[in-house]
């Protein structure tokens, strides 16, 4: 999460990314997506926990669908103060694909939801 800001060459394309996202841009960004709501609730609660901390984080959860995207709305309702970031929860459509993709180039965290349900498997 720290250092300089991700997007390389392409900075200002992924802030813009952000800012459709309805994100400030100002924090580090993580990106959670996946089919099942347990890893994406996860990362909601772990980003609830870094801004405990102190930690400025902007997360943006790309939901499976509507319904999961409601309630991980509701989960992602605490009360944190502006420049520690914000939780972000968007259903299918919401956003473009390409603003998808330029948001999971400049993320600096990554909570893949197949993945963690994979290596929970093992």
């Amino acid at each position: 999460l720290f250092g300089a800001g991700a997007g390389g060459a392409d900075a200002p394309a992924a802030l813009a990314a952000q800012r459709q996202a309805g994100l400030e841009g100002g924090a580090p960004l993580a990106l959670g997506w996946g089919e099942a709501p347990e890893p994406l609730a996860a990362a909601v609660a772990m980003a609830w926990y870094w801004r405990r901390q102190a930690v400025p984080v902007d997360l943006l959860v790309l939901a499976p669908g509507a319904l999961q995207a409601e309630t991980l709305r509701e989960l992602a309702r605490a009360p944190a103060r502006k420049w520690l970031g914000r939780t972000v929860v968007v259903a299918p459509g919401e956003l473009a694909a390409d603003v998808v993709a330029r948001l999971r180039t400049g993320a600096r965290v990554l909570f893949d939801g197949a993945l963690a349900e994979a290596v929970a498997d093992v």
